[in-house]
């Protein structure tokens, strides 16, 4: 159930780790990994994915599939877009040309700010807290209006203790 792979020298999120659906934890902190895989939305049980000091320039959309993702740590990556293409070489999926997508750049919806992504290690907790919630509102606003009904019921039931 938990994973730990940091500080192994990793230039690629391993797609393998997409099949272990059981997998709440993963850590592949302090690595050299650029993407990550659309396969992540097959995560279901995930609570907790620190990807800190990576080199991570976008996020997949399909990472607000998983509704148990409670802390997402992404400090320390040269984040530019929040949705971006996954690394597979496939297209991140749903469509980019909403409003927030064009507009909002990863620092406002991460951080919170327009700021650089120097984070005070006494607000490091607050900042990935707030920043998880935002980002995976964003993502999931992103989704394919498929997918995105049975996320958002899911994320309901989640939130009202429902969770099989």
């Amino acid at each position: 159930q938990e994973l730990l792979l940091g500080n192994n020298q990793l230039t690629e999120f391993p797609l393998e780790l997409c099949e272990l659906r059981s997998l709440k934890i993963i850590r592949l902190c302090f690595n050299a990994i650029t993407a990550i895989p659309v396969a992540i939305g097959q995560l279901s049980a995930l609570q907790s994915l620190d990807l800190q000091g990576n080199q991570l320039c976008s996020v997949p959309v399909q990472l607000g599939a998983c509704v148990e993702l409670t802390m997402l740590n992404l400090l320390q990556n040269p984040l530019t877009d929040p949705a971006g293409p996954a690394g597979s070489g496939e297209e991140a999926g749903g469509d980019a040309g909403g409003e927030s997508s064009s507009t909002a750049t990863f620092s406002e919806i991460y951080y919170g700010r327009q700021e650089s992504q120097d984070v005070d290690p006494t607000q490091r907790a607050v900042v990935v807290k707030k920043g998880t919630k935002a980002l995976l509102e964003h993502l999931r606003q992103q989704l394919d209006p498929a997918e995105c009904g049975q996320v958002r019921q899911r994320v309901e039931e989640v939130q009202r203790g429902e969770a099989a």
